[in-house]
């Protein structure tokens, strides 16, 4: 019997050729639903509007400031806990950087309730069409304020979960293209989205050279998470595909179409943890970018550093083990 992800896989494709027989499966795909929060360190969070001077002059955008600016992914929000257990965190441990948290929520959720019918189909046209309105209107949006001159591209970092690796990545690239080379200083991809884009979904992948420096966190290998190196360093956490503690969450989605989503989900949770403490990788040598075709180093003899702190200088494939529960009280 071919493996429970190749059988996805090949539904999803069957999926995305008959996607022509209605018109949407989510509640929107206009860029205007996209919203984008400024969150400060001491306040309530307040919404930038792309193209609107009056809404950045009257939040408290920190100007020429780092901006790190954090994506869901498919059928998420910016409420989502873990995400806000991040902002939090760089907002506690990180003085004078702008966190701002895109909300795409309307473009990515099933407009009726959750079932295999309905997220897949609604996953496909993700995939197909609002990874590219999504990527787009994030980099008008940091072009903009580029324009309004209070950031350098050099000083955006873009973190996405998921699917929102991938807009991430899209957006990198709608920079490049637009802004004749420029490039965003880093793209993070936590455990970004497998199905319909690997090894490659007609370019909207992730990749090295989306950014000055792409890095990826890979906890779900294969499964809901892709299974290639594609960032200019890749972590592998735990061995990458099940995650301590996530027996029962990895199947309990399964009703509405998502195996393996508390492992896929693990990655902004070691992520978020790398905010309050230093964990360490070893480097591992890869065949072909197969991340399952590895070989790690148990000698271990040049660490670095995973997450927040990750040298801009890592070159290759590492691995991090015996990582349990991340210190995040504040949603474990």
């Amino acid at each position: 019997m071919p493996p429970r992800n190749h059988l996805l896989s090949k539904f999803l494709v069957l999926l995305s050729i008959s996607h022509q027989m209605v018109d949407s499966f989510l509640v929107s795909a206009n860029p205007e639903d996209i919203k984008f929060f400024l969150f400060p360190r001491a306040g309530n969070k307040t919404e930038i509007v792309c193209n609107n001077s009056t809404t950045l002059k009257n939040s408290s955008y920190l100007w020429g400031h780092p901006t790190v600016i954090i994506v869901h992914g498919y059928t998420d929000s910016n409420d989502d806990p873990l995400l806000t257990a991040m902002k939090d965190a760089y907002l506690a441990t990180r003085p004078y950087i702008n966190v701002i948290m895109v909300d795409w929520s309307k473009l990515s959720t099933p407009p009726i309730i959750p079932t295999p019918l309905t997220t897949l189909p609604g996953y496909v046209e993700v995939v197909l069409k609002i990874v590219d309105i999504v990527g787009e209107r994030i980099a008008c949006f940091i072009i903009w304020l580029n324009n309004e001159m209070v950031l350098e591209f050099n000083d955006v970092h873009i973190i996405g979960h998921s699917i929102g690796a991938h807009v991430a990545g899209e957006t990198g690239k709608r920079v490049q293209y637009l802004m004749d080379g420029e490039k965003i200083g880093r793209l993070t991809g936590l455990d970004p989205a497998g199905p319909l884009f690997f090894p490659s979904a007609h370019g909207k992948s992730l990749a090295r050279g989306d950014g000055h420096f792409v890095d990826v966190i890979h906890t779900n290998i294969g499964i809901l998470g892709g299974k290639w190196a594609i960032g200019d360093a890749d972590f592998i956490v735990n061995g990458g595909t099940f995650q301590p503690k996530c027996e029962i969450g990895d199947v309990i989605f399964l009703p509405i179409g998502f195996p393996g989503a508390c492992s896929h989900m693990f990655a902004n949770r070691i992520y978020t943890a790398t905010l309050y403490k230093n964990f360490m990788a070893c480097s591992c040598q890869v065949i072909g970018n197969l991340l399952k075709d590895r070989y790690c180093d148990p000698r271990c003899n040049n660490p670095v550093l995973v997450g927040a702190d990750v040298s801009p200088w890592a070159r290759g494939v590492f691995h991090i083990a015996g990582v349990q529960n991340p210190p995040l009280p504040q949603v474990l």
